[in-house]
């Protein structure tokens, strides 16, 4: 899908007002319309490999036009197609539209990314049902009139990695695609399905974590895509990894990082002269005085070498304590190596091949000794209030992970 054209019939259903400093409306029926063009947008951005989208909005004889992307929405004021000069307007967007059809990357499509081949798409496929098959642990029983736990004859395959069809999508509903990503100017491309979980919002970090294929190695790997705050002195994802790998005790715990960059378009842009993929949004907000802080992002891609998976999937309530404990020693090792994580959740907390808990996501995270003018700048930046990192932080999420993320799954383990 390219677009979405969203058709209200009246002028009253424009869920926006020209005049005055408030833009949206607040009447229900606005809100309603509002709320129905963000989860459209929501939903295109979340299956689909985009720096950005157009979408059209048709209210009675009101059309507005909207491009959106990490930061934020961008809407034209109101154009009354039914006019000479309104349907001039709207002809002429969509044959401007049209006219860029050789070129997808001006139309906000991704060009590290492409169609996997029938071959590859294979290979993927037999990958991961290796994964699945290959994997055998024996079944584990209590003897009669025995404490001790003995091996079956039997063999069963685990519960956790049977999953990992589900994981990657049927192909028919998730097309493979190939994704790229630099490591040190070389270009490493890699077969991906469904995402491990699904976007929530139009904006922000957009995190989205794949069950991946190397496609020189054909082994199967994690990749994380995601959008890193562009804020002067926030460091890049990778950054964290490196710095984590030359401390004392090593990654135990940690993904197992590969390698990481930013995402690159094939040529500069407007307002993207380093030829980044990055959010514009907030630079024309910041112009027109709609908003005071907004935050520009910048595309980013890390690959972990072990094949990752989400901690929902975990077998039952003991194997989730045992992969909280393994998130606790990750802690411990990352604060002793004098960093605070600062974003602990469920979707930052991945099972590998053997079971154990690893940490992943460092893009939020900060150094203990950082000075606290430096880090107020960055919070003011952000637009947020300036709160101290400490360790409180990290364990708070690290409880509300345990306890109150993962319970629904716990208790239905426990039925």
């Amino acid at each position: 899908m390219e677009m979405f054209v969203e058709f209200k019939h009246g002028n009253s259903a424009d869920p926006f007002a020209t005049e005055g400093t408030f833009f949206p409306k607040l009447f229900n029926n606005t809100c309603a319309s509002r709320g129905q063009i963000v989860l459209y947008s929501t939903r295109q951005q979340a299956y689909q490999f985009r720096t950005s989208i157009f979408t059209v909005g048709i209210f009675g004889n009101i059309a507005r036009l909207f491009r959106w992307d990490r930061t934020g929405c961008q809407v034209t004021v109101p154009v009354d197609y039914s006019t000479d000069k309104g349907n001039r307007q709207l002809t002429e967007f969509f044959l401007r539209l049209d006219l860029m059809a050789d070129d997808p990357e001006a139309r906000g499509w991704d060009p590290t990314v492409k169609d996997a081949t029938a071959e590859e798409v294979k290979d993927f496929a037999e990958a991961v049902k290796t994964a699945c098959e290959g994997r055998l642990e024996p079944e584990r029983r209590k003897a009669r009139g025995r404490r001790k736990e003995v091996e079956g004859i039997k063999k069963v395959a685990d519960p956790m990695l049977c999953r990992l069809v589900e994981s990657v999508g049927d192909p028919s509903e998730y097309p493979r695609r190939k994704v790229s990503i630099l490591d040190d100017k070389v270009r490493r491309d890699y077969i991906v399905g469904r995402p491990t979980s699904v976007l929530k919002a139009p904006t922000g970090r957009a995190t989205r974590g794949f069950v991946a294929m190397s496609v020189k190695t054909k082994k199967l790997v994690f990749l994380k895509d995601s959008w890193r705050p562009d804020v002067d002195g926030i460091q890049a994802e990778d950054h964290w990894y490196q710095l984590l790998r030359r401390k004392r005790g090593g990654m135990k715990h940690i993904g197992a990082y590969s390698h990481g960059s930013d995402v690159y378009a094939t040529r500069k842009f407007d307002r993207c002269p380093d030829r980044k993929q990055r959010t514009i949004t907030h630079l024309y907000a910041k112009e027109h005085g709609r908003v005071e802080a907004m935050m520009g992002y910048i595309h980013h891609r890390v690959v972990q070498s072990e094949l990752y998976l989400p901690l929902e999937m975990f077998r039952d309530s003991k194997h989730l304590t045992s992969i909280m404990y393994d998130i606790a020693k990750a802690l411990e090792h990352v604060h002793e190596a004098g960093i605070f994580h600062r974003d602990l959740s469920i979707g930052n907390i991945m099972i590998d091949a053997k079971g154990k808990g690893r940490l992943i996501d460092f893009d939020m995270a900060r150094l203990k000794d950082e000075t606290g003018a430096r880090q107020t700048m960055r919070t003011v930046d952000l637009g947020l209030p300036f709160i101290r990192p400490s360790a409180d932080h990290d364990f708070a999420g690290y409880l509300a992970v345990h306890f109150d993320g993962a319970a629904p799954r716990s208790r239905q383990d426990l039925r």
